[in-house]
Formats: C-alpha cells, structure tokens, sequence
C-alpha cells in the first residue's frame, strides 16, 4: 500500500474515533482537539478550524487546541491570526513544536 494511501487511512480512522467519541461525551475538548487534527491532516480546513474552535470553547487554556488552530489558519493563508494563537500556545506550554511554528508564521 502506498505511503500516501496508508496516510490518508490512518487520519480518516483517527477522524472515526474523535466523532466516537465526541457522540458519547460533547463537551470532551480533546476530542474536539484530535478531530481539528484529523481534519487539517485531511485537508478539510474550515471544517478543521470550526474543531478547533470548539475545543477552545470548552477549554480556553488547552494548547494543543491553539496550536492547532493556529496551524489551520496557517494553511489558510492567515499569518497574522495565525501569529495570535502560536503567541497563545507559547502562554501555555511553551514547547518547542509551538516555537518553530511561531518562527514559520513570522
């Protein structure tokens, strides 16, 4: 199987189970969370971002969640909002993952 195919496989399962798991518990932001990371991974952006956001109205201190939305709007072409969450992200747990982002966005 190529490498692509397997890619494209394993984020519509990683998709499956965050959907899982959101149906047995809509207020999980970390489920919301993985289902932003599922659907950037897939292309499907907007759809991406509108999880990420979600995840952030249950949490506002997860920073998965800001890095996540921050790489959404990256892929969208919105540096400067882009910059805002990276900027939030490193408020919360500075790791380097959030420092390299934030040197791309800039």
């Amino acid at each position: 199987m190529p490498q692509s195919q397997l890619f494209i496989q394993q984020r519509h399962a990683a998709l499956s189970c965050a959907e899982k798991a959101l149906k047995l518990d809509p207020d999980f932001g970390a489920a919301c969370s993985a289902k932003g990371y599922a659907l950037n991974a897939l292309g499907r952006f907007l759809e991406a971002l509108e999880a990420y956001e979600s995840a952030l109205k249950l949490n506002s201190n997860m920073a998965f969640a800001w890095n996540g939305k921050g790489n959404v709007l990256l892929n969208l072409g919105k540096k400067e909002e882009a910059l805002i969450c990276f900027e939030k992200t490193l408020l919360l747990n500075p790791p380097k993952a959030a420092l390299d982002a934030l040197a791309r966005a800039k």
